[in-house]
């Protein structure tokens, strides 16, 4: 079953499928871009956040992490086929992983990018998975934080998100492939 179309919070996140696309998007004059490869943000975005990359699967980078003093975000773009189309092993994947977490409550709902799972946990934390769906792509966000601040890190994680744009690139990714992402030109990888 595929998503309904629903209006987004803000204009991203952008897809780029070009070189010249993605050579305009780094070179935007008002802003400085950071390109871990398949996503680029403003740098200005970024600001007052801790972020690193995680591998996964082959020692791949393909996670983007970004932790604020309250919480914690996690990007990966996956690759999916081009009839497009929604993966419910997502959704059936989110549950999955907040129930291991140790959720007492989870409600499903529909968020400004995508569906939005959130789950409270034993602890009293809380745990949202973001499911944006894109052209040949779909973002997974998992966005923790402490038990008042569910509000705020989401609104924050929703920002991050209409700042972002993705490059699927044209590389032919096995459906479900964490598309890589890299370490931006001259960061400093301490």
């Amino acid at each position: 079953m595929r998503p309904q179309t629903r209006r987004r919070m803000g204009p991203g996140p952008r897809a780029i499928t070009t070189p010249e696309a993605r050579e305009h998007a780094l070179n935007t004059p008002t802003q400085t871009m950071l390109d871990f490869g398949s996503i680029i943000l403003p740098e200005a975005a970024l600001d007052g956040y801790d972020l690193s990359l995680v591998s996964h699967a082959d020692s791949v980078l393909d996670t983007l992490l970004v932790q604020s003093d309250s919480g914690r975000r996690a990007f990966t773009v996956y690759a999916t086929p081009r009839s497009g189309g929604w993966d419910p092993g997502l959704d059936e994947a989110n549950q999955r992983q907040a129930i291991a977490a140790g959720a007492r409550h989870m409600l499903a709902r529909r968020g400004p990018y995508g569906r939005e799972l959130m789950a409270t946990l034993s602890d009293g934390s809380h745990v949202t998975y973001t499911s944006v769906l894109g052209d040949r792509w779909t973002m997974r966000v998992v966005t923790r934080s402490a038990a008042e601040r569910e509000f705020i890190e989401t609104q924050r994680t929703r920002h991050l998100i209409s700042q972002m744009i993705l490059d699927r690139g044209g590389h032919a990714w096995p459906p479900g492939t964490p598309l890589p992402i890299s370490v931006p030109e001259g960061w400093d990888e301490s």
